[in-house]
C-alpha cells in the first residue's frame, strides 16, 4: 500500500529535492476544506501510482518559512519536483481528473 509522506524544514530536502521519482508536492493545512478534499483525491493517486510518483504533504502550518521560501501564495499548492526542480506549479482546489493530468505531465 502507498504511503503520502508527510514533510517538514528538515526531510523537505530528502524526501523533494533528492528524491529519486518524480514528487507530487501538496502544500495545505487540516483547517482549509480545498486543501483536505485534495488530500482525499490525492490518497487514491499514491495508490495508483506508487511506483512512478511520490505525494508529499507539507502542512503550512508546521512549515511557515518553507512556505515563505517557496513562494506559495496560498493553499492548496500542487508543485511537481523532478530531479530537484519544480516543473509544474497548479494552485486552488482540483478535481481528480485536473490532478491525474498534472501528475501524468509530469512523468
Amino acid at each position: 500500500m502507498a504511503q503520502i509522506v508527510d514533510v517538514t524544514e528538515s526531510s523537505f530536502e530528502a524526501e523533494v529535492i533528492k528524491s529519486d521519482l518524480p514528487v507530487l508536492l501538496v502544500f495545505w493545512a487540516p483547517w482549509s476544506a480545498p486543501s483536505k478534499q485534495v488530500v482525499e483525491i490525492l490518497r487514491a493517486a499514491a495508490e495508483e501510482y506508487s511506483d512512478r510518483v511520490k505525494v508529499v504533504l507539507l502542512n503550512i502550518d508546521d512549515c511557515p518559512d518553507l512556505q515563505a521560501r517557496l513562494k506559495v501564495p496560498r493553499i492548496p499548492t500542487l508543485a511537481v519536483y523532478k530531479n530537484g526542480y519544480e516543473e509544474a506549479t497548479k494552485t486552488g482546489a482540483m478535481s481528480k481528473t485536473q490532478i491525474y493530468a498534472l501528475i501524468n505531465a509530469a512523468l
